[in-house]
């Protein structure tokens, strides 16, 4: 059976302290590197906000992919 890839994201931010303590365990549990997208500023408690008044903008670095939304949004576009 093929290691599996893990999505992780979350509402607090791609920087946020839960979301590292999450990739490192996720990379212990599988070979395969986590892919990780969460907004790229905290959005805690607005979990059913959308962005709908400017573009979405993407932002990657080696560890995750960034977005200026809400984690509403995010849901939907990884999906």
């Amino acid at each position: 059976m093929s290691a599996k890839q893990l999505l992780l994201t979350n509402d607090d931010g791609v920087d946020a302290a839960g979301l590292a303590a999450l990739r490192a365990v996720a990379r212990e549990i599988s070979s395969q590197p986590p892919i990780t997208v969460a907004p790229e500023e905290c959005h805690s408690g607005a979990g059913h906000r959308v962005t709908t008044l400017g573009p979405l903008r993407v932002g990657r670095d080696r560890k995750s992919t960034r977005l200026n939304s809400s984690h509403t949004v995010i849901s939907y576009a990884v999906f």
